[in-house]
């Protein structure tokens, strides 16, 4: 599992993952030091409880490959001069991306993809400057599903990989 960032500043408050694990960035314990790999030595910082980067491509990933998992991801632009850039959460099986959601600043979309690549628009009144969650439920060989508000869709993941539910929410 790894949480990304393409061409686009974010803030993340949490991460949570199975198992009891949460890290919630109480202090400055290193990413790596919790088990945490950083793709291309990336530069961030955890400062008051938040985790961010800025580099241009940044990605951090932990843990063995999971027949069952739950990831979710508590997190907010960074920057707002730009509308360029992605970021999300993916998974991957064997180091090979598998599955994909991506908030697309650019187009305003949530894009959703796997086999295929799938765009959702965004409410109009969404306000990424605050902290959103996204999550992915991967649950044996169940579909995928992606929720917003009350409308419910159904994806494959690549079949390499058992398919997945995810579940964006903005945090209360």
């Amino acid at each position: 599992v790894s949480v990304f960032a393409e061409r686009q500043p974010i803030a993340v408050k949490s991460l949570d993952l199975t198992a009891g694990f949460e890290e919630l960035f109480e202090d400055d314990t290193p990413l790596e030091a919790n088990g945490w790999q950083i793709a291309n030595d990336a530069q961030y910082r955890i400062l008051a409880g938040v985790l961010t980067f800025s580099d241009t491509v940044f990605a951090v990933s932990k843990g063995p490959e999971l027949h069952d998992l739950e990831f979710a991801v508590n997190f907010r632009i960074a920057e707002t001069s730009s509308t360029a850039g992605d970021f999300g959460l993916s998974l991957a099986q064997a180091g090979n991306e598998i599955f994909r959601i991506a908030v697309d600043r650019e187009a305003m979309t949530l894009a959703v993809s796997g086999e295929t690549r799938r765009g959702f628009p965004l409410p109009e009144n969404v306000e990424l400057a605050q902290y959103h969650q996204l999550r992915i439920i991967k649950r044996g060989a169940q579909s995928l599903l992606f929720r917003r508000s009350m409308s419910r869709r159904v994806f494959d993941c690549e079949q390499r990989g058992p398919p997945c539910c995810v579940e964006p929410r903005a945090e209360s």
